[in-house]
């Protein structure tokens, strides 16, 4: 039986290091927020709020119990598109892809070097995926006619000739949620139209992806006409998802013929995408789904069996919009009623 054994409520991840977590947790003009994780490490963005502030990536080593600055000064992290930003950087394979909030150029650091690898003039930077040497992000293009409707599409880049970017998908308001599948051949994503915001009307679509890096062959697979849709996920060859149901988010799950629902919760795990990157649930394993939403205006957070269609509820005293997994771990970025903004972390045993 898999157990919540901590819920840090007081520090920053990792009970018993007592520096980093006094460190961390005393400056409280930092704000922690959009958790990663990749291998034995976890990744978090660090904003300061004083006058002079840099948002940077952070980087902890699990087994070392050691964090680094890893964009340091050099660099401000961050999305401006849609005037909103936000998610601003993407882990895989211990490769990290950020945006600077700056230049709004993508920038990769690849064992302790970075570089840049695009750059593109009057644009936003949305979301990023990676495969190989496959980069798909989502950019908000100004240089068009119309300034106050920018166009917005899903773009490629190959590693190996950034300079030649490909629009990959387009003809939509709006796109994001950006997810590559485990093997590299699939890519999915949200998009929706105008006058629709996406927590009224939103859609999931899928695509091939070639050799080249091109998208083939896409399919609808859910919402729009009213409904919504909400974080899509791979989970394996199938997807995972938020869908609208009676003004409330529920889990879905699609395996590419049918579509059906994992479980009533009867907790809402819609959230509205004012900004990227938000999280209302993570899959752990073949068995358990963590998931974390609103219920008669308190959060609660929720731990599904799949297997025998059962799920137990907690009350953790924990508002979070940003979830990710270890091996050992659920990250939460959120706050408390005793701290506000800061990474906690429950440890998970099974």
């Amino acid at each position: 039986m898999l157990n919540l054994l901590n819920a840090m409520s007081e520090k920053v991840i990792f009970q018993g290091k007592e520096l980093l977590a006094k460190e961390l947790s005393n400056n409280k003009l930092m704000r922690r927020y959009y958790p990663l994780s990749d291998n034995n490490n976890i990744y978090w963005i660090e904003s300061n709020s004083g006058p002079k502030g840099l948002s940077s990536i952070i980087r902890y080593n699990i087994l070392e119990a050691k964090s680094s600055n890893i964009t340091e000064k050099k660099y401000n992290v961050g999305s401006k598109i849609h005037g909103y930003g936000g998610i601003p950087y993407f882990v895989g394979s211990g490769i990290v892809y950020f945006i600077d909030s700056e230049d709004q150029d993508i920038y990769q650091i690849k064992n302790e070097e970075t570089k840049k690898v695009f750059s593109m003039q009057n644009v936003s930077i949305g979301e990023i995926a990676a495969h190989n040497n496959h980069l798909y992000f989502v950019i908000e293009d100004f240089n068009v006619n119309n300034k106050i409707n920018p166009s917005n599409y899903i773009a490629h880049i190959d590693l190996d000739d950034p300079s030649q970017l490909k629009k990959s998908v387009f003809g939509a308001s709006f796109y994001s949620n950006l997810k590559i599948s485990n093997d590299g051949k699939k890519l999915l994503w949200l998009q929706w139209d105008l006058p629709n915001m996406p927590w009224e009307s939103s859609e999931l679509h899928t695509g091939d992806i070639l050799e080249s890096g091109d998208i083939n062959n896409c399919n609808y697979i859910d919402g729009g006409n009213g409904k919504s849709i909400f974080q899509p996920e791979w989970d394996k060859n199938k997807i995972v998802y938020v869908r609208e149901v009676n003004d409330r988010g529920e889990l879905f799950e699609f395996d590419g013929s049918c579509k059906k629902q994992i479980i009533d919760l009867r907790i809402d795990l819609m959230k509205p995408l004012w900004v990227s990157g938000l999280v209302s649930y993570k899959i752990i394993d073949n068995e358990y789904i963590f998931a974390t939403g609103w219920k008669i205006g308190r959060t609660k957070q929720v731990i599904i069996n799949r297997l025998n269609n059962t799920y137990q509820e907690y009350d953790l005293n924990i508002i979070s919009d940003h979830v990710c997994v270890s091996n050992s771990y659920i990250i939460l970025a959120g706050s408390t009623e005793y701290s506000e903004n800061e990474i906690m972390y429950i440890d998970i045993k099974t």
